[in-house]
């Protein structure tokens, strides 16, 4: 009567604890709907397909040799149709040469010619004021008193002149012929200013040694070109000049001292005006136009490469890029390379469904693959768009470095890490065809691409922590640095070529693990899938919940430290991922926090059970609401979707036996107070079963066992090989018996090795202690202390 009034009229706890079931239900199936719809699955695999295809092939060109200057040409390269492009470094040498041509700008200055000017014209007039007041004079004393007056007057002046010239040119001349010489002489110096005076010594021109024919500014500003004089060939001028105004040598020469003084440079670089220049005549060079006819060489055969080789295969490549991108579908090339994508996803397929039933099983794995292979494409695809585009056109070598440095690594590590090592061969396979048919079937390509990517699933394989996995895409780097190394030797690259390769992808390989190792958390927290360095840092002791449940429930936390080594050790030997349960073994049992004293490993010795006072029902409706506490906790916690599914698992569906059989023994014994003769009772198993589901994968069952095994050891009254053997062989018999192995994959040979390791591995934990030999005080005190208990 009291079952039916509980089935039919349940308790608040009860309604409260079948709501948390159906909610629970109704998430899995929508979680399971998502992870294993093969519609879902279909559309996957159709988008990453048309995305591969859209990423690696549209609007590429048929990709031409990798050629870099200065490089012997290994291919002849022919125009299939005409062509014309700018060319930039035909115009940029155009430009160049007008820059030369343009002669440099000077502002001109008279004002030291027309103060010299002025000089000369009061010299003259003090001489002839000097010969009209002093012509009573003795020629001596004339001569003496002139002297004088010339020297202060030139002191005056400022000027370096030759005071004996001027008294020769006095003495030698009479007025008239002295003034038309001085005169003359200063037509002459006027004629060599006008020309300009220009002295590269004493100014920043860089320019004046390389013309003859300047341009100067006036003071009106008015532009001329004229041959500008250097001071020494100024001073040639004027003695050429002066000789034709006086066949006297003593005459001449008095002039020519008198009349070089006036010599100063006048013409001073003008940078400002210089440039202006420069510009204007840069700005009107047209761009030049480079014709290419159908059958012309592009690039010849055994000859070097020059950048004008490189700029026309650019061009080249750039104009069957853009007829691609303009072309249909049924363009021949883009029909080619889906034609051969189709073939490589289908060998794929083909692989994941005989090999990988798991993976093929779980959308998220498949979604993650996938994504993680579209991105790297993706990358790939800017990278070679990078050094193909015009950023490098005039990069030399920039385009043809970046070849080699596409971040092949990034998905083989990353798939790795989080699905294993099978899917991250088969993402390198994809990676490197795809890549290879990207370079023009190069299948040199193919094999240089796959043995980086091998190279890098094995160093990052079984990675613990995330510095590691920038150790793994550096050594990748490495190895791909090796085989450049050695077939830049074997092909005659230039030396500096290959140094830079090296370069560039050292640097490249520590920036895609240092990428690796910011997306990885990402995948994992998007996706609900895991890492083994994820689980590393979570068997951290430190953890909250760990340090809650060493404080709040220590025998649980001990229950679970032995559990995780019996399952640990049980993994390493059939094959299966010991991190994976250790982690989840000392999650397993989180639950039990919320009630820990209904627990046994929590409850002292000789102190009273909350059990005796309840119903084996109700017991059982606690014990097996540890699951569902726990599973709630991880998913606030936030912990990985392996251990939830562990917490969810690690009991089955299995019998709560003990309350079961106390339900049974205490309604015998109602039946029996009520004078029933009828000793058959029938107790619904399913209010005593836990809801499971069942263990689903290898982890899962060895954490089943092990739990079961770790808590009957403990009832042992003596430990014996034969009894431990008893023990774990009754457990497992009895998992299968109750169909709990049904749906993990385990078979009979991974059974009876798991069931050895836990053998081993529980004689070892609870093996006897020696007694120690006590002292002679110890026995004495011992001895009498027995005395005195017989003698009460």
């Amino acid at each position: 009567m009291t079952d039916f009034f509980r089935r039919f009229f349940p308790s608040k706890n009860q309604k409260a604890t079948k709501s948390r079931h159906l909610r629970e239900k109704r998430v899995e199936a929508k979680s399971n709907f998502l992870l294993q719809s093969r519609r879902l699955t279909f559309s996957i695999g159709i988008t990453t397909l048309l995305a591969l295809i859209l990423i690696s092939f549209w609007g590429q060109a048929p990709t031409g040799p990798r050629v870099s200057v200065d490089q012997v040409a290994r291919t002849r390269v022919v125009a299939e149709y005409p062509f014309s492009y700018e060319s930039t470094i035909l115009t940029e040498r155009k430009k160049e040469q007008e820059r030369k041509m343009v002669p440099p700008v000077y502002q001109v200055d008279y004002s030291p010619f027309s103060q010299f000017e002025l000089f000369i014209n009061r010299l003259n007039s003090k001489i002839l004021d000097f010969s009209r007041e002093n012509r009573e004079l003795l020629e001596e004393e004339q001569n003496q008193k002139l002297e004088q007056e010339l020297a202060e007057f030139i002191q005056s002046s400022g000027l370096d002149l030759d005071i004996e010239s001027l008294l020769t040119l006095y003495r030698e001349t009479d007025e008239r012929v002295r003034y038309r010489l001085l005169q003359q002489g200063l037509t002459v110096l006027w004629n060599i200013y006008r020309q300009g005076i220009f002295n590269p010594v004493n100014q920043r021109s860089g320019l004046s040694d390389q013309y003859r024919l300047i341009k100067i500014v006036d003071d009106k500003g008015e532009t001329h070109e004229v041959n500008f004089k250097r001071p020494n060939e100024a001073l040639l001028d004027l003695r050429v000049g002066l000789s034709r105004l006086e066949k006297s040598e003593i005459i001449y020469q008095s002039l020519f001292q008198i009349m070089k003084v006036g010599l100063e440079v006048n013409l001073f670089y003008d940078e400002a005006k210089h440039n202006a220049e420069i510009e204007a005549a840069v700005a009107a060079v047209e761009d030049e136009t480079v014709l290419v006819k159908a059958g012309d060489t592009i690039i010849e055969l055994g000859s070097i490469v020059t950048p004008r080789d490189i700029e026309k295969l650019r061009a080249y490549q750039n104009l069957q890029r853009e007829q691609i991108r303009s072309s249909t579908v049924l363009d021949p090339f883009i029909l080619e390379r889906v034609f051969y994508s189709f073939i490589i996803v289908g060998i794929t397929l083909i692989f994941i469904h005989l090999l990988f039933n798991s993976f093929q099983k779980s959308n998220a794995s498949l979604s993650v693959g996938a994504l993680v292979l579209t991105v790297n494409m993706l990358f790939i695809r800017l990278m070679l768009e990078l050094g193909e585009g015009t950023l490098f056109a005039e990069a030399g070598n920039v385009g043809t470095l970046l070849t080699y440095v596409p971040p092949f690594v990034m998905a083989p590590i990353a798939i790795t890490i989080l699905l294993g090592l099978a899917p991250a061969i088969l993402s390198s396979v994809i990676i490197a065809t795809l890549y290879a048919m990207m370079m023009g079937n190069d299948v040199q390509m193919f094999l240089i691409v796959m043995f980086t990517c091998i190279i890098s699933i094995v160093l990052s394989h079984d990675v613990r922590l995330r510095s590691k996995i920038v150790r793994a895409s550096f050594l990748a780097g490495l190895t791909l640095i090796t085989i450049l190394v050695i077939q830049g030797f074997i092909e005659g690259q230039n030396i500096t070529v290959i140094l830079q390769q090296a370069a560039l992808v050292v640097v490249m390989s520590l920036i895609y693990g240092m990428l690796v190792v910011g997306v990885i958390p990402i995948l994992e927290s998007s996706f609900k899938i895991y890492s083994d360095i994820t689980l590393l840092e979570l068997t951290d002791f430190n953890h909250p919940l760990l340090r809650k449940m060493q404080i709040e429930a220590p025998g649980t936390y001990h229950h679970s430290l032995m559990v995780a080594n019996l399952s640990e050790n049980a993994a390493i030997e059939i094959g299966a991922n010991p991190l994976i349960c250790r982690t989840c073994a000392l999650f397993h049992d989180i639950g039990k926090m919320s009630k820990p004293e209904y627990f046994t490993e929590n409850q002292r010795a000789g102190a009273p059970s909350p059990h005796d006072t309840m119903r084996p029902s109700m017991s059982a409706l606690v014990i097996k609401n540890h699951v569902s506490e726990g599973v709630e906790l991880a998913r606030r916690y936030s912990l990985p979707q392996i251990v939830v599914d562990v917490i969810r698992q690690h009991h089955g569906t299995s019998l709560i036996r003990f309350f079961y059989f106390q339900a049974i023994t205490e309604a015998k014994k109602d039946l029996k107070k009520k004078g029933s003769s009828d000793t058959h009772v029938e107790i619904d198993q399913s209010n005593f079963r836990y809801d499971g589901p069942s263990p689903k994968f290898k982890e899962s069952a060895i954490i089943f066992i092990a739990d079961s095994v770790e808590a009957a050891s403990r009832s042992l009254k003596k430990v014996t090989q034969q009894n431990v053997e008893d023990l774990i062989d009754g457990i497992i018999a009895n998992a299968q018996g109750d169909h709990q192995f049904d749906l993990a994959p385990l078979s009979y040979q991974e059974l009876a090795i798991i069931r050895a390791s836990f053998i081993k591995s529980i004689l070892n934990m609870l093996h006897s202690r020696i007694e120690y030999p006590k002292g002679e005080e110890e026995t004495k005190a011992e001895e009498s202390a027995g005395a005195k208990t017989v003698s009460k």
